[in-house]
């Protein structure tokens, strides 16, 4: 396991780090640092499991940094500040854990526990996830992906994937009435679908372009692409091209 420490202060750190030797946490490595810059760019280089990230930093904001973070990097998050009015967004941002300073080493404990045992979850459904799609069907065909429903699991054909949405360290597919999330970044699910009608408009959605209903113009070269499910996605001026 790899954690990442990202606080201004250098005392909040120490803690953090003394909290999780304390702990016994099995990590292969933690690090810390104090600017949340140089924070974005190693976690662009590095992947790690978890991350304690402070709020109020010179600079940047650690809220700034997830959303400028792309969900194919993005670890497991908790918050640590002394500042409550955020908790909603840090949520919002599918945060784990919201600790607020000062908190003492049982907060501490429970807060990382809790992040541990929904890593643990993840990485078992995972290992199940390829267990069962190997006992299935040791060859799929290539336009099939195995999505988890309920407790089975069971094959989408891609042409039937209207839209795809980033989230966390997921991918929505949205097929008919029904959503499938599927634990992967964005970049691997197009590599997967290997088809050219899934266009990437914005940084966390791609659209089947054959489930488009219309597309409207917006201010400042942006457009709205209407879905015939009726949903409305932003296409942004950096992925304007890529779909007329």
């Amino acid at each position: 396991m790899q954690i990442l420490i990202v606080d201004d202060e250098l005392p909040a750190r120490k803690k953090v780090r003394h909290f999780l030797e304390k702990m016994e946490v099995p990590a292969r490595h933690i690090e810390d640092i104090q600017d949340p810059l140089e924070a974005l760019e190693m976690m662009r280089n590095t992947t790690y499991d978890l991350l304690y990230l402070d709020i109020q930093m010179p600079r940047m904001t650690g809220l700034e940094l997830l959303q400028n973070l792309e969900h194919d990097h993005r670890p497991s998050v908790i918050f640590s500040t002394a500042y409550d009015q955020y908790a909603i967004r840090a949520f919002e941002l599918h945060a784990l854990e919201y600790l607020l300073k000062p908190y003492d080493f049982d907060r501490f404990k429970r807060a990382t526990e809790y992040a541990l045992e929904r890593l643990n979850q993840i990485r078992e459904r995972d290992k199940v996830r390829d267990l069962l799609a190997h006992w299935t069907r040791k060859d799929p065909p290539p336009d099939t992906i195995w999505v988890t429903h309920g407790s089975k699991f069971i094959p989408v054909q891609i042409t039937t994937i209207e839209m795809m949405e980033a989230s966390g360290n997921y991918v929505l597919l949205y097929v008919g009435q029904s959503k499938y999330a599927v634990k992967s970044s964005m970049t691997q699910m197009l590599k997967k679908v290997g088809l050219p009608q899934f266009v990437r408009v914005h940084k966390s959605f791609v659209v089947n372009t054959q489930f488009i209903r219309e597309l409207q113009p917006k201010s400042h070269g942006d457009l709205i692409a209407v879905m015939k499910n009726g949903e409305r996605i932003a296409v942004s001026r950096t992925y304007r091209s890529d779909l007329l």
